[in-house]
């Protein structure tokens, strides 16, 4: 197993290097099913032409609650779609039970889904007819993440009686615990490399007081920690073109619409930082297509932007308002393996939107 040291940060950034906006962008609205009032996506991933999912909730309702003197909104009813290459599709969802969001979609060779039911965690893996519930920990309160890859389907979750947060992998028809050093929060962000190589984005807590964003590096055994130069808290993304070329998008929250605070770059020996653009764009989240180019998503406050990383030069893209609509915010995005084609989802006027340049 290699071990890796800590990494040195650089005194300080580079101003990214930009070049104008390229005219055409090929990027263009595609129609959602019909949904209850009240519909939200969480998040999108691509595995194919015909193999792109996006999962949130529909039919949220409003409830006074007199002891906060305020409206609070139900979980809603659960919500994953698969666009086929001609339209969308739903599934059933064998075993679910009670209300609640789909709070995360991952697809490659498999495709799994969780959410925090009302009647408790649910995990489930597509059959190619429906979602097959699977057991979830039993130690696991509350669901956070799914990933599924070459190196198998990995949970974060926090787990019961405040034991903290725990990362569990799918073996031999279970999901079994994995052993992290001490220490650690923030549970999100995966990324697979092969079958024997994964990074994990966490929060490490400072002896001082506060915490900081960090890295685990998995080579088929133990994980060890590869911290990074950023003071941001959390690594709310991990983006690969390969074993030595992964992205990290960190912040200070892990909501999907927060903005990216800093972007960090490990190129087989260390992490590095790499500069934002700057003139107003709020980056929301990075992502590698399948030629191995990395790009960062976000917005300018009116319409959608994308910077295509040149070499050490970000170029800029703009993205159309869709027909009719005034404001575009795109928050999470997806590359189809092996080609350009390009995903994303957010809202336009305050409703659910999914984009692509396929």
């Amino acid at each position: 197993m290699r071990k890796f040291g800590v990494v040195v940060a650089a005194a300080a950034l580079v101003a990214a290097a930009v070049t104008p906006v390229r005219a055409d962008t090929g990027w263009h609205e595609v129609g959602l099913p019909f949904f209850w009032p009240k519909t939200g996506i969480n998040t999108i991933t691509a595995a194919g032409a015909g193999n792109v999912w996006f999962a949130g909730y529909q039919g949220s309702l409003p409830i006074f609650a007199p002891e906060l003197s305020t409206i609070i909104w139900t979980s809603g009813n659960p919500v994953v779609r698969r666009w086929t290459g001609s339209g969308w599709k739903e599934y059933p969802l064998n075993g679910y039970s009670g209300t609640g969001e789909v709070n995360d979609v991952s697809a490659g060779t498999e495709t799994w889904i969780t959410s925090n039911a009302s009647s408790g965690p649910y995990v489930a893996r597509f059959d190619g007819t429906a979602f097959a519930r699977v057991t979830a920990p039993s130690d696991v309160e509350q669901l956070r993440t799914v990933h599924t890859g070459p190196a198998g389907t990995w949970l974060t979750a926090w787990r019961r009686d405040h034991a903290g947060e725990g990362l569990y992998r799918w073996r031999d028809g279970a999901f079994v615990a994995e052993t992290l050093p001490a220490g650690l929060s923030g549970l999100t962000a995966l990324v697979q490399t092969g079958p024997s190589e994964a990074w994990l984005g966490a929060t490490r807590q400072q002896a001082g007081g506060g915490s900081v964003a960090t890295t685990l590096h998995w080579t088929g055994g133990a994980w060890t920690e590869v911290p990074t130069p950023t003071a941001s808290k959390v690594l709310r993304t991990l983006a690969a073109g390969g074993p030595g070329d992964i992205w990290a998008a960190a912040a200070d929250l892990v909501a999907r619409w927060a903005p990216v605070e800093s972007l960090l770059h490990w190129n087989g020996t260390a992490w590095s930082p790499v500069a934002l653009p700057g003139g107003g764009f709020v980056p929301r989240d990075v992502v590698v297509d399948g030629t191995g180019r990395a790009w960062l998503g976000g917005t300018d406050g009116t319409t959608g932007v994308l910077y295509r990383r040149d070499g050490d030069t970000w170029t800029k893209q703009t993205i159309p308002l869709p027909s009719g609509a005034k404001r575009l915010d795109l928050y999470r995005f997806a590359a189809i393996p092996g080609t350009t084609t390009l995903w994303a989802e957010g809202t336009r006027d305050d409703t659910p939107v999914v984009m692509t340049t396929g």
